[in-house]
């Protein structure tokens, strides 16, 4: 199911239900609040992501509108580069962008770009872009799941 796939509908097989992944309406208005702060501030990251704030609703939004701008081709390089290259801007930040870019469409174009970065530190940026990778960037095996599914509905009816 196409919509299963892109994590809009969420079924349960073993009850014959189906529904909404996630509240989209709240995500899209997210995105557009975002983009607004984007196009409102003084154009220095560190107000960008300070207007946004910490909230974990707010970070998982910037992470959404930042993955959308890659999926459109919008030029967020600058921005990239930027929250990358700062040590200033804190961690949490540096990981969502670091998970955008991987999940993008283009993760080697930024990787080339930021080739001078992922080395400087003992590798502390290709460490943590190798770390973001194993846990931000699996997708499920979807045949073990399956079989997992089955032997749980075994198991509810006995």
């Amino acid at each position: 199911m196409k919509l299963e796939g892109d994590n809009l509908v969420r079924v349960e097989i073993t009850r014959n239900l189906a529904g909404l992944a996630r509240d989209m309406l709240e995500d899209w208005a997210l995105e557009l609040y975002i983009e607004d702060l984007r196009q409102s501030t003084s154009g220095l990251v560190k107000d960008f992501l300070d207007a946004i704030g910490p909230e974990p609703a707010m970070v998982r939004a910037f992470r959404m509108w930042l993955q959308s701008k890659l999926r459109s081709g919008d030029d967020v390089t600058g921005l990239i580069t930027a929250v990358l290259s700062d040590a200033t801007i804190q961690r949490t930040w540096r990981d969502e962008t670091v998970s955008a870019v991987l999940q993008g469409n283009e993760p080697q174009r930024f990787l080339s770009k930021l080739s001078a970065h992922l080395l400087q530190n003992g590798g502390e940026l290709l460490k943590r872009f190798c770390f973001i990778l194993r846990i931000a960037c699996k997708a499920p095996d979807e045949e073990m799941l399956r079989q997992w599914l089955g032997v749980a509905a075994l198991a509810l009816k006995r």
